[in-house]
């Protein structure tokens, strides 16, 4: 009979781990593999992450801390070309920021940002990449509808942030597919 008991106490405490295992994973962390090489130094192709699963859009003052997005903060996010892939990112513009890269280095609001974090390592020369935002001509491969509305953001060389969105880029500046 005692042994009965103890095997039953043990399902049930094992059952109230595995219940409180999904309900951390589907509601407040998530474990996460870098995809790629786009924040190295920072972070490494393969690293694993425990990732804090917070909106700024949902946070409501529960229990999880403030989800507010702040620059130099490293975000996961959903890929909008292609929902199923995430991406890890730094961010770098807020909402109302004036941005832009002028050889290479960002300029929020006309001053230099200071990035440490920032490499570039030896790379063919892109104009579009190194001098953004940049007007003259979009590449194919470039959704038609992003390159319309870019140029409704753009006041005097630089990319106005607009509410609600955030300008990222990977640490590894010449290889990254980013906000560029």
């Amino acid at each position: 009979q005692a042994a009965k008991t103890g095997v039953l106490h043990s399902l049930q405490s094992i059952l109230y781990i595995i219940i409180a295992a999904i309900f951390i994973i589907t509601f407040c962390v998530q474990p996460f593999r870098i995809p790629s090489g786009s924040m190295e130094p920072t972070l490494l192709v393969g690293d694993f992450l425990l990732v804090a699963k917070q909106s700024p859009l949902t946070n409501t003052g529960g229990l999880l801390p403030s989800a507010k997005i702040h620059r130099g903060d490293i975000i996961v996010f959903h890929y909008p070309v292609d929902p199923e892939m995430h991406l890890v990112k730094r961010v770098v513009g807020i909402p109302g920021d004036h941005l832009k890269l002028r050889n290479g280095r960002v300029y929020i609001d006309g001053a230099p940002l200071n990035e440490s974090y920032a490499v570039y390592r030896p790379s063919a020369p892109d104009s579009f990449r190194d001098n953004f935002p940049r007007l003259q001509s979009a590449s194919p491969d470039i959704d038609s509808r992003w390159w319309i509305r870019m140029r409704t953001l753009i006041d005097d060389g630089e990319l106005i942030i607009p509410a609600g969105n955030y300008f990222v880029l990977g640490d590894n500046r010449n290889d990254s597919e980013d906000s560029r």
